[in-house]
């Protein structure tokens, strides 16, 4: 199928079937470039027409993006790709960023102005619709980077929606920074009839004990949590650690910032290390936290299980540990200004008193560890068991230093189930 036979042109680009038969009902994007006299094929994926023709259209709008100068408008979908392509690399939570851009493209199909929206027909109504359909059920499929993601939710809350609005916002004003658009639609703030309260949720020590005494069977998940514990750091911060490059051991200090990552108002200090997790830094080899496999998202999901089977409520999440380092300070008589260090807040004396927090909290698990187990019989499947005696257990740090020379993960979680039956 030639150009001129072609059921759909844009610009240098149309529409045709592949000519090797491989896939024969599937449309591919043809584009030529007059200066090179050479061409190359895309695949849309799509074997309807009208489907093939809004990812024609999401492609060249897409390269005019890119090479094209200042523009009076411009889609929607393709300015939020571009936004992900040149900065999610350099963002903490990248894989948050992505799913935001996702999810309003995902809106974009089902709303009234459609996928192929220009920046111009976003108003205040539109903004209204993405909130109700954000906070009430709905569900969403969205080709991303060659991937298909589908997404179906109960409705979510409005500290959410408050997020995909920011980095919605963040998205158009990356356009307007470089020079694609000249002004970028008002992205509205939430209503406070909307938000959430703020999260006081403070773990008891039992509480926190048993976290850690069941994060004792999952090592990745056991080092993110007792670098949370220690530092008080930010969650996806944590994930990011490199200990080799952020941890300074003639000093004893750790600088919470992940490398390479922008500087924001989100400040993640320089803090001094207690002297009780001095050896996790310093035996972990670099890679502290995860695997590089390990996202955010899969950490999410093993913290979602593993509250499940200690029978905690949603409102325990992975930044409880920090909120409750904070109060747990406090507690302890640990200056405002302490605490704003340590948590990024504020730039001032660094504190000490994680040391008592961090004790309490190994003696809980032990204590939870010596008379629950971790059932872990297969890879997917784990379950919290009790203990018929509470017969003495090794103590958490000696325990697991001591399989720090198995390499494979899995045959850590074996041996560590095995040791518990």
């Amino acid at each position: 199928m030639s150009r001129k036979s072609s059921p759909y042109i844009v610009g240098d680009h149309w529409l045709e079937k592949r000519k090797d038969g491989a896939s024969p009902d599937i449309w591919q994007i043809r584009c030529y470039n007059k200066q090179t006299r050479s061409g190359y094929y895309i695949s849309t994926a799509c074997g309807d027409l009208e489907d093939a023709k809004r990812e024609l259209n999401r492609y060249h709008a897409e390269q005019s993006i890119e090479q094209g100068p200042v523009s009076e408008d411009l889609q929607v979908a393709p300015v939020l790709k571009q936004y992900a392509d040149e900065h999610a690399s350099k963002a903490i939570s990248a894989s948050s960023l992505c799913a935001n851009m996702r999810v309003s493209i995902g809106f974009l199909q089902q709303d009234e102005i459609g996928v192929d929206a220009l920046l111009s027909d976003l108003n205040p109504r539109v903004f209204q619709r993405f909130l109700e359909w954000r906070m009430g059920p709905h569900s969403y499929e969205v080709h991303w980077q060659g991937k298909v993601y589908k997404q179906s939710s109960k409705g979510v809350v409005g500290e959410t929606v408050s997020k995909n609005l920011d980095d919605l916002r963040a998205a158009l004003n990356h356009a307007v920074t470089m020079g694609r658009i000249k002004v970028a639609p008002r992205v509205p703030r939430l209503k406070l009839q909307y938000r959430s309260p703020p999260r006081d949720r403070v773990l008891e020590w039992e509480e926190i004990g048993a976290i850690i005494g069941y994060a004792a069977f999952d090592p990745p998940l056991l080092r993110w949590i007792l670098l949370m514990l220690a530092t008080g750091m930010r969650p996806e911060a944590a994930l990011k650690l490199d200990a080799t490059l952020q941890y300074r051991p003639e000093r004893h200090l750790l600088d919470l910032h992940p490398v390479g990552a922008p500087r924001t108002k989100k400040r993640n200090p320089v803090v001094p290390i207690i002297p009780e997790f001095q050896p996790w830094l310093i035996r972990s080899n670099g890679n502290f936290v995860t695997q590089k496999s390990m996202s955010l998202a899969s950490m999410k999901r093993r913290w979602r299980t593993m509250r499940r089977e200690l029978n905690f409520g949603p409102d325990v999440v992975s930044k409880t540990i920090r909120h409750t380092v904070a109060t747990r300070l406090r507690s302890q008589g640990a200056s405002i200004d302490g605490i704003a260090s340590l948590l990024g807040h504020r730039e001032s004396n660094r504190t000490k008193l994680l040391s008592v927090i961090w004790n309490k909290a190994i003696e809980h698990a032990d204590i939870w560890r010596a008379t629950h187990y971790r059932d872990m019989k297969t890879n997917s499947s784990c379950g919290v068991l009790s203990r018929e005696n509470s017969e003495p257990v090794t103590p958490l740090c000696e325990e697991y230093f001591a399989r720090l020379d198995l390499h494979d993960y899995w045959s850590k979680i074996s041996k560590i189930a095995e040791l518990s039956d």
